[in-house]
């Protein structure tokens, strides 16, 4: 009987000792899985990196947009096949947007897409997850923001063949968007400035500085935001967006920037 209890006592230590470091490993599975306060909302948000890195950049074809206008995310199709197409601009000025000036914060912003054409779509994305250190000390409020341009050749396409931009930005743990813009070339009702370059006459957005304000409650919540240019569907003409400053620090103003809703018509 005491061979039996012995081994039974053996049993149960062995048991709690397994016990313990199973509750040990979970409790540093749900520490590392959980985001640090201290981190930024969006990893190299700014593309100071010089890079993409902690972006999952995408790119296919632009075979047209589907259904008709009012265009939406719905209605954008994604062939196989296109060329990655995305860099990083320093300090300088796009001859087919003059009024846009590089970088927009920083030292860098993000070019998807390009102006040679080839029915390319590029696009970048990246989940975030709203923390305590979005809160602006200036207001008390959790803020997101990011800026961006659209610079689009005008051939006067139908509208569904024309080249184009998308931005979203969604709270995935809500299920709902809090921000989304959707433009084709020369789209109506939309301002643009208008440049013509070597007899190509470019469409071009100014800097639209975006700043959500999003509830308490949204703390802890999973972001996604991606944005995406699209060359004409017929491949002769070009379509690109500039990107910069995602995150929740506020933008520095610049002469060049119109108010957002301004932008957007």
């Amino acid at each position: 009987k005491q061979i039996a209890k012995k081994l039974k006592s053996a049993r149960i230590g062995r048991y709690l000792i397994w016990l313990s470091i199973l509750s040990t490993l979970l409790i540093f599975t749900f520490i590392l899985a959980a985001p640090k306060a201290d981190e930024p909302l969006f990893q190299n948000g700014d593309f100071e990196t010089g890079n993409f890195s902690h972006w999952d950049q995408g790119f296919g074809g632009n075979p047209r947009l589907l259904g008709s206008e009012p265009f939406s995310e719905r209605d954008i199709s994604i062939a196989p096949g296109g060329t990655l197409l995305q860099s990083v601009k320093s300090a300088g000025l796009d001859p087919r947007a003059p009024h846009l000036v590089l970088a927009r914060q920083g030292n860098y912003t993000a070019k998807l897409n390009d102006e040679v054409g080839g029915s390319h779509i590029n696009f970048i994305k990246q989940k975030g997850t709203i923390n305590e250190r979005d809160r602006d000390p200036s207001d008390g409020k959790i803020h997101i923001r990011f800026s961006y341009a659209a610079v689009l050749e005008d051939h006067g396409h139908d509208v569904n063949r024309q080249p184009y931009f998308h931005i979203y930005l969604k709270d995935l743990t809500a299920g709902k968007t809090l921000y989304d813009d959707f433009a084709y070339s020369n789209q109506a009702g939309r301002d643009f400035f208008t440049t013509v370059v070597n007899g190509a006459k470019w469409r071009s957005t100014p800097f639209i500085d975006v700043d959500i304000v999003v509830p308490d409650s949204s703390l802890g919540n999973q972001i996604e935001i991606r944005v995406l240019g699209a060359d004409c569907a017929y491949g002769g003409h070009g379509g690109y967006v500039y990107v910069d400053a995602f995150g929740s620090l506020a933008i520095p103003p610049q002469g060049a920037c119109v108010n957002d809703l301004v932008a957007r018509g």
